[in-house]
């Protein structure tokens, strides 16, 4: 682990002096925790949904990003002027359970999120270029940790900025490389991606658009045939921005070897045996950021989805609410409360009867100073105390015992502690 140390800041002493322009960037949450019966903090989750939801107060670890981004030609200063640029931004994550946590273990974890080269700008053409590793999706459910459209991060390459109709059009060649092997070698999926942003319906709405093709080979291993893989993804998006925030809606559906709508889908579809040609998932999401006065914001988000993975059914829905009161510009008061239910028809009871629909609902108080006015402002250092309540159908799940299992005989659970978050 010290070698990956080593190599890590030597990486970025190297990127500083070799560029006439880097910055760094990253992100930290940390904090310490209680249950209510005294011992460390337990999360709650509903399992099966995606993000975390309402997180207020229901992070157990501790998560940082570090980053470097060099400009090798050009400058951040004049974004029109030819550019060169690299980043490159590693993630960490750890219990924070004690002072030396050892790399490497099962709950100590290094790796590379991003990895790749920028340029544009080049003539008189505005088109961008990029190839490497990415987090390649636009905006997310901040609430909810939950990178919930065109999010298809990974290893890829493509071209952006250029001009269509009154917006800009990216397109991009996705990556992701499982682990089977054929006679076409080792499956992965493939994504031919592309999006439609920023279309100006008036100066503070536009839309955007999302469309993709997935695929992977058909190949042979002893007695297993692997059929070839094919899927699609097709999204939409409309923003309304204003002055105190922004309302957004967006809805997509994913089929084949995208039905997760993302890169996640089985390259390596097995003949006869899997359903994914037939699988599916619809999903739409309402979010809305809103100041509603000098001491009042808030947060606020909905979403629904259906699956169907070629042999059952799941729904899924949420929703939740954040809002803020501050006192002063650096002490403000935050509450999040939320519900999420979600049924799987594949799931049953010990007796062979249908499981029904889970449900969590959380309730999150919390008092913070902050380094600014503003529900964007970070760092902030709160203080917090949450409780999490959900139905006898789900005891077994929160209850497992990587999850819940102080709770796992009731219907609810409460922590406190101290929590710090910041981004730059």
């Amino acid at each position: 682990m010290k070698r990956w140390i080593f190599f890590i800041a030597l990486l970025f002493c190297t990127l500083s002096f070799a560029s006439t322009s880097t910055k760094f960037f990253g992100y930290l949450r940390t904090g310490v925790g209680f249950n209510s019966k005294g011992g460390d903090q337990e999360c709650f989750y509903n399992n099966g949904t995606i993000g975390n939801e309402f997180r207020l107060g229901n992070e157990c670890n501790m998560y940082s990003e570090l980053g470097a981004q060099s400009y090798h030609l050009g400058s951040q200063k004049n974004k029109d002027d030819p550019f060169f640029k690299s980043t490159i931004n590693f993630a960490f994550s750890m219990p924070g359970h004690k002072m030396f946590e050892v790399f490497d273990s099962n709950d100590v974890k290094m790796w590379m999120s991003e990895g790749y080269v920028e340029a544009g700008g080049f003539g008189d053409l505005p088109l961008t270029y990029w190839v490497g590793k990415k987090y390649y999706y636009s905006n997310d459910v901040h609430m909810n940790d939950w990178n919930h459209y065109s999010n298809t991060q990974g290893m890829g390459g493509g071209v952006g900025n250029i001009p269509l109709l009154s917006g800009k059009l990216a397109v991009a060649l996705m990556r992701e490389i499982g682990d089977k092997k054929s006679s076409s070698g080792t499956h992965g999926l493939a994504l031919w991606d592309a999006r439609l942003t920023d279309i100006k319906i008036t100066d503070n709405q536009s839309l955007h658009f999302w469309v993709g093709i997935g695929s992977s080979p058909k190949g042979t291993a002893s007695n297993t045939f692997y059929k070839r893989g094919f899927g699609t993804i097709f999204g939409a998006k409309h923003r309304y921005e204003f002055r105190k925030g922004f309302n957004e809606f967006s809805m997509m559906r994913g089929s084949g070897i995208l039905h997760t709508l993302g890169l996640d889908g089985d390259s390596a579809p097995e003949k006869d045996v899997s359903r994914q040609d037939d699988a599916y998932r619809l999903r739409f999401v309402e979010q809305a950021t809103l100041r509603l006065s000098s001491r009042v914001s808030f947060h606020f988000a909905t979403s629904f989805e259906l699956r169907y993975s070629g042999a059952h059914t799941t729904k899924w829905y949420n929703v939740g609410i954040r809002p803020m009161y501050f006192f002063t510009d650096h002490y403000q008061v935050l509450a999040e409360l939320g519900h999420s239910w979600i049924k799987d028809n594949s799931e049953v009871n010990p007796d062979g009867s249908t499981l029904g629909g889970r449900r969590l609902t959380r309730v999150t108080l919390a008092s913070q100073v902050s380094v600014g006015k503003g529900i964007w402002g970070r760092p902030v250092i709160r203080l917090f105390y949450t409780m999490s309540f959900w139905n006898d159908a789900n005891k077994a799940s929160i209850g497992a015992t990587d999850k819940a299992p102080t709770y796992a005989s009731s219907n609810h659970g409460s922590a406190y502690g101290i929590q710090g978050e910041l981004w730059f």
